[in-house]
């Protein structure tokens, strides 16, 4: 009887270590690729590699425009820096040419290396969709590069390590949030000392996760993490103390824009979260059913994360949710976050993986690295959350893009 006990144990020992083995070539393993995706290379024209290259194609698409239409405004604000005097905001106003109660208004950059794409996404509007017919229906204002730091810097977030998306808004109460969750897993999302990827931390981060996720669920986590909080300054998701300085210089040039319309419909750029090359829809849940309807509509046969799925979350300060809302409280506001996913994040793999690269990343900027071999990598992993080099993944968000945008601009006039 000994004799069989011992042979159970043994063999489930063994199927236990087979199973850890398979999860842990599994989980390096995994990565999302494009195989059979087709590629139109005129979609890849409109993508540069660098802040500089970014600002100044943007820049010569707003030239093109405001040659045609004389009323178009092309102004900038700088954004101070300890280490850079050449961060730039730029913007393109181009005042309706006749009904002026409708305006749209296309932002990029508030997570400063997802603007590669962002600004992408705006050239090509500016380049394609942009003519008098949408500009008899409604104004268009183009914000380009809301956090220059971090897309010249290829973070997300801004020389002050602030979440420009949990740090905007008016209302200074807004830093006096506590999320108890976040502050539970600090541990866990905010390690200090240099950082390696091949450290037994790194190796077997998955495990440090998936054991979380046992005891709570993947969506309490993810709530608790990327909700935003006002606590730790060297952690990610750090919405900051105060209002970064973009977004007190921007309020009142914006107000001023924003005044003469009845109805604004505010659509933000973002790449990362969701499924590889898909445009998902991500609102923050909206109270009044009748705005929930009209969005539903701009944007009719497309599925919207409400915020209020099991799937999703809610966040706080966010710069279209928050921010742009407040600044014509008189007028129909409308809003709508576009975010191309890059590392099929829906997905558990996904989801771990892509937190681990921020981590890492986040880790490296306030503590430094092994060493300049894992500098490079972490790096290069972090861009590749955001900006894919896949030419497959451009080209499919170049399309998405203009197909989605082509149908709010049939529709937001409608409603």
């Amino acid at each position: 009887m000994k004799k069989i006990i011992k042979i159970a144990l043994y063999s489930l020992l063994a199927i236990i270590t087979l199973a850890l083995v398979i999860l842990h070539i599994s989980y390096h393993s995994f990565s999302p690729g494009d195989k059979g995706v087709p590629v139109d290379e005129n979609n890849l024209v409109y993508f540069q590699e660098s802040y500089d290259d970014c600002r100044q194609a943007f820049r010569s698409e707003a030239a093109k425009a405001s040659s045609i239409y004389e009323k178009a405004k092309i102004f900038t604000v700088r954004v101070p820096s300890k280490i850079d005097q050449d961060l730039y905001i730029d913007f393109l106003y181009l005042p309706s040419l006749k009904d002026t109660s409708k305006l749209l208004v296309i932002s990029s950059g508030v997570h400063g290396v997802e603007g590669f794409t962002g600004s992408a996404v705006q050239q090509m509007f500016l380049n394609e969709l942009l003519d008098k017919d949408v500009l008899s229906e409604m104004g268009v204002l183009m914000i380009h590069g809301m956090n220059p730091y971090g897309l010249k810097y290829g973070r997300r977030f801004t020389e002050n390590n602030v979440d420009l998306n949990r740090g905007s808004g008016i209302d200074p109460t807004l830093f006096q949030t506590r999320n108890e969750g976040y502050l539970v897993l600090q541990d866990m999302l905010n390690p200090q000392g240099k950082v390696s990827e091949g450290s037994l931390r790194n190796q077997f981060f998955y495990l440090i996760t998936m054991s979380k996720t046992l005891k709570e669920s993947m969506s309490v986590l993810r709530q608790a993490i990327v909700q935003g909080q006002y606590e730790i300054p060297e952690g990610i998701f750090f919405g900051g103390t105060d209002f970064e300085p973009q977004i007190d210089s921007t309020q009142k040039i914006l107000s001023e824009i924003f005044s003469p319309y009845e109805s604004i419909l505010a659509i933000d750029l973002h790449t990362g979260y969701g499924a590889r090359r898909v445009l998902n829809l991500f609102p923050n849940t909206i109270d009044d059913p009748e705005l929930e309807a009209k969005t539903e509509t701009i944007f009719t046969g497309h599925q919207i994360e409400w915020g209020n799925t099991e799937d999703f979350y809610e966040i706080s300060g966010g710069f279209v949710s928050t921010f742009l809302q407040k600044l014509n409280p008189a007028a129909e506001y409308l809003y709508m976050v576009f975010e191309w996913g890059t590392y099929d994040s829906q997905k558990t793999f996904g989801s771990i993986k892509s937190l681990q690269k921020m981590i890492n990343e986040n880790q490296g900027y306030h503590y430094g690295y092994k060493n300049a071999r894992q500098e490079q990598k972490i790096k290069q992993h972090n861009l590749e959350l955001y900006y894919s080099d896949s030419e497959a993944w451009r080209s499919e968000v170049l399309r998405s893009g203009r197909e989605m945008f082509e149908l709010a601009l049939k529709m937001y006039p409608e409603i």
